[in-house]
């Protein structure tokens, strides 16, 4: 949380609240009040994905999840109080993870949420993920690949992610939901079969978190920018680091895996590698009642 920030990076030096604006936390990617489709609530998805088989389903899963409870837990509603008492307009470096809904309509400010509506209390919602972009451009798409419009999407941005950082996604801004299967010819709702929702770097998006207030300096301590400016670099490691679950990931032997851990987290695949291969583990199951049934079904708990 940014309020960690404060309290390592500032203290004692700092008694009164910084004086940052919100241009200060700013962070490249999709920005708020630009997509075109508006973030659906999860009551749109738990027809056909919920109330069918609570160990393999994805919607109850989700719901008991730490994603499914982002937007409402109370240590993180603390935090975010804590925030933005340490530094004006901290919060929406927390609302951008926590309620991405939220943040991409417009509604993180107020940054201490109290413009947040009924549904951006969902958190880390389906319609979230399932509508994140690889932000990595490619030019090896083959001919007719619908994957092509992600090319389109990146091409748009002012600015893309050097990296995943603190929330830093890119969002489709129509409602085509990406997945890990070929629904080959499923007509309910647009979608979009992307290797992307299998990579770690996906995870990274919102689990190595910076605060983009700070640059490093070259005896390894770190200073304030200058006011109401984004981070000069908008590098992760040039900022101040508050979480680097992704890069101990990526810097460990599971990056390099997979390894054997004999079955400890669950699922069918006793050799993990991937953030999902261990939080999101493989099973037997259907997806819906309405699909096939999928031997690598991910888990969302």
């Amino acid at each position: 949380m940014a309020a960690l920030v404060f309290v390592m990076a500032c203290a004692p030096r700092l008694a009164a609240q910084a004086p940052t604006r919100l241009d200060d936390f700013f962070l490249p990617g999709t920005q708020p009040e630009t997509i075109q489709d508006p973030i659906r609530s999860m009551h749109e998805c738990e027809l056909c994905h919920g109330y069918f088989d609570p160990a393999t389903e994805p919607l109850r899963p989700w719901q008991a999840s730490l994603m499914g409870q982002a937007g409402r837990d109370p240590l993180f509603r603390a935090a975010l109080t804590i925030a933005n008492q340490d530094a004006s307009f901290a919060g929406d470096l927390c609302l951008r993870c926590h309620t991405p809904a939220g943040w991409l309509e417009g509604r993180s400010t107020p940054t201490d949420g109290s413009a947040l509506i009924a549904k951006d209390f969902e958190g880390v919602s389906c319609n979230v993920c399932h509508r994140v972009v690889d932000p990595v451009p490619r030019d090896d798409y083959e001919p007719n690949d619908p994957l092509a419009v992600d090319r389109d999407i990146l091409d748009a941005l002012d600015e893309l992610p050097l990296q995943p950082n603190s929330g830093n996604y890119v969002i489709d801004p129509y409602d085509r939901r990406r997945g890990p299967y070929d629904l080959l010819d499923f007509g309910l709702h647009a979608w979009l079969q992307s290797p992307y929702v299998r990579q770690s770097a996906f995870c990274g998006t919102c689990h190595d978190v910076s605060n983009p207030v700070f640059t490093r300096q070259p005896d390894g301590s770190y200073a304030f920018n200058d006011p109401n400016t984004p981070h000069p670099t908008q590098n992760k490691y040039d900022q101040f680091p508050i979480e680097r679950t992704f890069s101990e990931w990526a810097a460990s032997a599971f990056a390099q895996g997979p390894i054997d851990m004999g079955g400890r987290f669950g699922g069918n695949q006793p050799a993990v590698s991937t953030c999902q291969d261990c939080h999101m583990p493989a099973t037997g199951g259907y997806g819906s009642p309405l699909g096939e049934f999928r031997a690598d079904l991910p888990t969302h708990y």
